[in-house]
C-alpha cells in the first residue's frame, strides 16, 4: 500500500507508527509541519506543508493546498491524519478518500469545547472519515457524541514494544536514581506543561520527602514548566532528590522505567497514555489520575492507585499507600501489570489489527 500519513514529525508516537509500516513494506509518506529528524533511515518520506511563520489562517489554507499538490502527484492508496485538530482537518479539506482519523485524547476532550469554529471543523473531519481509531473506550465514546451517526470507532492502541520495556533492572540506572539512597524511587514521563498537572506530582512528593527523607523523584520530559519545576524543586531543599534527566531516547526511558518503584501520572484530562503501558510492562505499580481511561487499566489496590486529578490531598495519600504498601503486594502489581500489557497492548498486534483495517476499507472502497 501507499500510505500517506499528515502527522506531527517529531513525536514519538508517530515515528513508531509509520516505522512499523515502512517495515512491512508499505510505502510510507509523512506531511507535517512539525519535520523531525531522521525519517530517511527508516524508510519514510517526509514533506514539509504550510508556513508556520505565517499567520494560522494562512498557514492553515497552506497545508491544505500542499497536501493536495502532494495527494496529486504521489497518488496514495490511504489518507491517514493522527491528531484531529489541525492535521485531522487539513486530512478532511484535502477531499481526498479514503481517509483515516486517528484521535489522540486533548484533540476531541478538550479542542472542540474551547471555540466554536473548532467543535466545527472536528465534526465535519469526524462525519466524513472512512474510518475513526481510538485508543481508549472512553475516548471511542467521546467521539460518538460528536459525531452521533452511528459510524463505529475501531479501538487501536499505540500499544508497547514488550521486548524493550521489560522489568529487568539497568543497574547503572538504578544507581543514578538513588545517588546513594535506598528509595523508593518515582518516576513521572508527562510533558511539562499545566494539562498534566506534573507541579502537583512535585507538590505531593514534597510532601513525602518530609518522613521518606531517602525517596527520589524522576521527572522526565520537557516542557514550558520547566524553569518553574526546578525552582520548586530548590525551594523545597530537594535538588538532590527530584532530578531532571530530560526527554530521553526510547532505549534509555525503558532503561529508566524499569529501574523506578513507581509510575505517577497525574493529567486532569486524558485517554490511554503510551507512557502508562510502558511503564505497566515494566512492572511498575502507578499512581495515575482516576478518568474513565485510566480506570479501563487500574484497578485500585490491585495494580495501583487512581487518586482524584483535581485534589492534591488524594494524590499526597496515593504516594503515602504506595511507600507503605507490603513488599508482596507491590510484586503482585507489578505482575499483573506487565500480564495485562502482553494481553492487550503489544504494539506489533496492534499495528497487524490496523493493517487489516487499511486492507479491508480499499476491499470495501474497490
Amino acid at each position: 500500500m501507499r500510505i500517506c500519513y499528515i502527522a506531527d514529525g517529531k513525536s514519538i508516537h508517530t515515528r513508531r507508527w509509520l516505522e512499523w509500516f515502512a517495515h512491512q513494506g508499505h510505502q510510507v509518506a509523512l506531511l507535517t509541519d512539525s519535520p523531525g529528524e531522521g525519517w530517511e533511515e527508516l524508510g519514510v518520506s517526509q514533506y514539509l506543508i504550510g508556513r508556520k511563520e505565517a499567520n494560522k489562517l494562512v498557514h492553515y489554507l497552506l497545508c491544505v493546498k500542499d497536501i493536495k499538490k502532494f495527494i496529486s502527484k504521489w497518488k496514495p492508496d490511504i489518507l491517514h491524519g493522527h491528531f484531529i485538530s489541525g492535521y485531522g482537518y487539513w486530512t478532511e479539506l484535502s477531499e481526498f478518500h479514503p481517509y483515516v482519523l486517528t484521535a489522540w485524547g486533548s484533540d476531541i476532550y478538550l479542542t472542540p469545547k474551547q471555540k466554536n469554529i473548532s467543535r466545527i471543523l472536528t465534526c465535519r473531519a469526524l462525519k466524513y472519515a472512512d474510518l475513526i481509531t481510538a485508543d481508549s473506550h472512553n475516548l471511542a465514546e467521546a467521539i460518538k457524541e460528536l459525531e452521533p451517526s452511528g459510524k463505529k470507532v475501531e479501538l487501536i492502541r499505540f500499544g508497547v514494544d514488550t521486548d524493550l520495556f521489560k522489568p529487568e533492572m539497568d543497574k547503572s540506572s538504578r544507581k543514578q536514581m538513588q545517588d546513594g539512597g535506598p528509595g523508593p524511587v518515582f518516576i513521572s514521563n508527562r510533558r511539562l506543561e499545566p494539562l498534566y498537572q506534573v507541579d502537583m506530582i512535585l507538590k505531593a512528593f514534597i510532601e513525602l520527602a518530609k518522613t521518606h527523607p531517602s525517596a527520589r523523584l524522576i521527572i522526565l520530559h520537557s516542557g514550558s514548566q520547566l524553569t518553574q519545576l526546578k525552582e520548586l524543586a530548590h525551594q523545597a531543599h530537594l535538588d538532590n532528590s527530584v532530578l531532571f534527566p530530560g526527554e530521553l531516547p526510547h532505549q534509555a526511558l525503558a532503561e529508566y522505567l524499569a529501574a523506578a518503584d513507581f509510575y505517577v501520572s497525574f493529567p486532569n484530562s486524558d485517554s490511554t497514555s503510551a507512557s502508562l503501558l510502558e511503564a505497566m510492562a515494566c512492572g511498575l505499580p502507578v499512581i495515575a489520575s482516576n478518568l474513565p481511561s485510566n480506570q479501563e487499566w487500574i484497578q485500585p489496590g490491585i495494580n495501583g492507585w487512581l487518586p482524584d486529578p483535581n485534589s492534591l490531598e488524594s494524590l499526597i495519600d496515593s504516594f503515602q499507600v504506595a511507600v507503605t504498601s507490603s513488599t508482596e503486594l507491590l510484586d503482585s502489581m507489578g505482575t499483573l501489570n506487565r500480564k495485562v500489557i502482553l494481553q492487550r497492548a503489544k504494539f506489533a498486534k496492534e499495528m497487524q489489527k490496523m493493517e487489516v483495517l487499511y486492507h479491508s476499507l480499499l476491499h470495501i472502497l474497490s
